[in-house]
């Protein structure tokens, strides 16, 4: 009878592996939001700093990459999450080649990168967003 119980409390759960459940979808998604806020808010004050001293833009640059890679790592398991993070992490992909590899034609497109990058925010952010 322990048995039986255990294995209907772990399948409530969502422990078993390959089935989806609400709780914990959601309870991932917090994480992951939790931490993206994290690694966005740091490249925020990276870029503020870079500004400051562009003398030092490959120093900055490197901890941009840095903080980029970690914000790919992470995985978010809920779908529209899943989606908005991987456009994001993209666009966050095409600045920072075009920062680390400047060319005339990557530098006139970087208006449009950078509006790209700034709507895939504002969606990541809805997906982000209870009920958005």
């Amino acid at each position: 009878m322990r048995l039986a119980s255990a294995s209907l409390l772990i399948a409530s759960l969502g422990l078993t592996g390959c089935v989806s459940n609400p709780l914990t979808d959601s309870i991932s998604s917090l994480q992951v939001c939790t931490e993206s806020v994290r690694i966005l808010t740091d490249m925020e004050e990276v870029l503020r700093l870079a500004l400051a001293n562009p003398l030092a833009a490959s120093t900055y640059t490197e901890r941009l990459t840095e903080l980029a890679d970690e914000f790919k790592a992470l995985a978010p398991q809920e779908p529209t999450l899943a989606t908005a993070h991987d456009d994001l992490s993209a666009q966050i992909d095409v600045v920072l080649e075009t920062v680390e590899n400047p060319s005339i034609s990557g530098v006139a497109d970087l208006p449009t990168v950078i509006a790209e990058s700034q709507i895939a925010l504002m969606d990541y952010s809805t997906a982000c967003t209870p009920g958005g």
